[in-house]
């Protein structure tokens, strides 16, 4: 992640090719309130970026390293987090739960060691032998469902 001008995010991905630019809003920071539905970030580089409050609802982060990222009360709903990095992220409040079709938020192989995981809605979104949960989380007392991805 870069700034181009201070009210622009340009998102790279591990090769360092831009896939995504945001114009930041007047009185805003980083990713803060964004309205990002449906926004595709696979492979993007976004650690330590802020996203508290957003709306990630059916967004895809695929392989993406979101390392140290702030999710605070972010809408993450039906969201795709296949294999991101997301370990020591900042989830308190999120929303990971299935979406209003009832599609479920994939964590398949997502790292989610050391992240803060309080009072996060888990209910019904899907893991598999891969992701990697916090010391002492249990993802089935939390409303997590086993499914492979493959």
């Amino acid at each position: 992640m870069a700034n181009d001008a201070p009210d622009t995010i340009v998102v790279r991905d591990e090769s360092g090719d831009e896939i995504f630019r945001w114009k930041v809003p007047a009185g805003e920071s980083g990713f803060v309130r964004a309205n990002l539905e449906g926004v595709n970030l696979d492979h993007a580089q976004l650690p330590g970026a802020d996203f508290s409050g957003a709306d990630l609802y059916w967004a895809t982060f695929c392989e993406a390293n979101l390392e140290d990222a702030n999710f605070r009360e972010a809408c993450l709903r039906g969201a795709n987090l296949a294999g991101a990095r997301l370990r020591g992220a900042d989830l308190e409040g999120a929303d990971l739960s299935v979406d209003k079709l009832g599609s479920p938020t994939s964590l398949q192989g997502a790292d989610l060691r050391d992240c803060n995981l309080y009072r996060a809605n888990l209910t019904g979104a899907e893991y598999d032998h891969r992701t990697r949960f916090p010391a002492e989380f249990e993802p089935k007392l939390e409303g997590l469902v086993y499914k492979l991805l493959y």
